[in-house]
């Protein structure tokens, strides 16, 4: 697991990494911001539990990065103002049927941009959302393509 505390800085650009988390428990997940101001371009996150959980984290920019989990690929909670830009997010598997549990799981995370993006096979059976979002205003789902999902789900959330 990697974690980046409050108060640091963060910027990783063309930059991969794997096998960063193994289940969905505080400080276990995968790459763990929890500082402002991160930026994440080009890069590759896969095979972690959450390829990307923000917890507190705030103002961050993830531009051209290629998310692959079987679990989940950006988890947001308490992480207002975030970017996700032409970013892809698979299954890592290559079976048949396989998916990603969740592309997009956001908690009380207001003003979010997520454009131009690519989602395929996202959103389990069992947890039916390609993008889930919870508790938030201002959110803005534009430009993206996706293909073979599951479902969207909005709950509490407003100027969506």
């Amino acid at each position: 697991t990697f974690v980046v505390e409050k108060g640091a800085s963060f910027e990783m650009r063309d930059s991969f990494l794997s096998y960063g988390g193994w289940t969905d428990e505080d400080g276990n997940r995968g790459l763990t911001i929890m500082t402002s101001h991160a930026v994440l371009v080009n890069c590759t996150v896969e095979n972690c539990y959450y390829c990307l959980d923000l917890c507190g984290a705030d103002h961050t920019t993830m531009e051209n990065c290629l998310f692959l989990s079987d679990n989940a690929g950006v988890r947001l909670s308490s992480s207002p103002y975030t970017v996700i830009r032409g970013c892809v997010f698979k299954p890592v598997s290559k079976a048949y049927g396989a998916y990603m549990d969740v592309g997009l799981e956001g908690y009380s995370s207001d003003h979010l941009i997520m454009e131009n993006c690519y989602l395929n096979r996202v959103g389990a059976w069992y947890k039916p959302s390609a993008i889930y979002v919870r508790n938030a205003v201002n959110i803005t789902i534009r430009g993206n393509r996706m293909e073979y999902l599951a479902a969207f789900t909005y709950e509490y959330s407003h100027s969506i």
